[in-house]
């Protein structure tokens, strides 16, 4: 089963069934981020990070409220879950913020700025590797003022606070997943999902891609309304065979009722 985060107007987080691909809705708030373990879902939004269980209900899955913790903070975007700890990627602090996985306590906040001028590099999205190392996607290397738009790119936080570029010359890129030792992510303003060194796929819509799940047969790539096109794609997910590397036609369209995809997620569907 897949959780597909919602943002901005019908915001939310949606069950999809992977067999029928049909559409769920389990909760109606606006949602950025939002990662699973077990049958937990961690998921943040502009005013709090949430806990919510998985159950199975006579109608379908659901979410049980366990934790939540209200903060403003209209920077926070992709969330991840490593080590007992939520990390949210702080797009307007161009920082992680850092708080325990049981009680959403604040416990750190990592900077990954490099460069003291004004602006911000609008960092949005991050992925842990095996040795707790972190890469994260920014709109711009260098801290810029106004639109944060410039050399799009992505890269890796070491343990030692050391920071390295791997890739550079993107156009808004989010959503970084590792899967067998390949990087993807969504270059989201060239509308293509970059695929380690040697391939790409490029979605045939007028959209906005942000969201990505790896599986071992397939892709998915979330579509959102693109706000500056006034007849834009419809939202939802492409699934995409991820065993063809060439420039695909995605083989499914999921639409969803909501206009921008943030997070796609797998998980066990709930047994009663």
């Amino acid at each position: 089963m897949l959780l597909v985060s919602c943002c901005n107007k019908d915001g939310g987080i949606f069950a999809v069934d992977e067999s029928t691909l049909s559409v769920t809705r389990l909760l109606r708030e606006e949602t950025r981020g939002i990662d699973v373990r077990g049958d937990l879902v961690y998921s943040a939004g502009r005013s709090s990070i949430r806990i919510h269980e998985l159950v199975a209900t006579n109608l379908g899955p659901g979410l049980r409220e366990v934790e939540r913790r209200i903060s403003e903070n209209d920077g926070r975007h992709g969330v991840r879950v490593y080590d007992k700890r939520v990390y949210i990627a702080d797009a307007i602090g161009d920082a992680i913020e850092v708080v325990n996985d049981e009680d959403l306590e604040y416990r750190d906040s990592i900077s990954i700025r490099e460069d003291d001028r004004p602006g911000r590099c609008h960092t949005n999205d991050l992925f842990f590797e095996p040795d707790g190392s972190f890469v994260f996607t920014s709109f711009s290397d260098k801290p810029s003022v106004g639109y944060h738009d410039g050399n799009g790119c992505v890269k890796r936080y070491s343990n030692g606070g050391t920071i390295e570029v791997l890739k550079s010359n993107y156009l808004r890129p989010h959503s970084p997943v590792f899967k067998d030792g390949v990087l993807y992510f969504c270059d989201s303003g060239n509308e293509r999902v970059v695929c380690g060194d040697y391939w790409q796929v490029k979605l045939p819509a007028a959209g906005f891609i942000r969201g990505l799940l790896i599986t071992d047969k397939w892709i998915y790539v979330g579509m959102s309304k693109n706000r500056s096109i006034e007849n834009s794609a419809t939202c939802g997910v492409f699934r995409v065979d991820r065993n063809i590397h060439s420039s695909l036609i995605p083989s499914v369209f999921i639409p969803l009722p909501a206009d921008e995809v943030y997070g796609i997620a797998e998980c066990e569907e709930p047994v009663r």
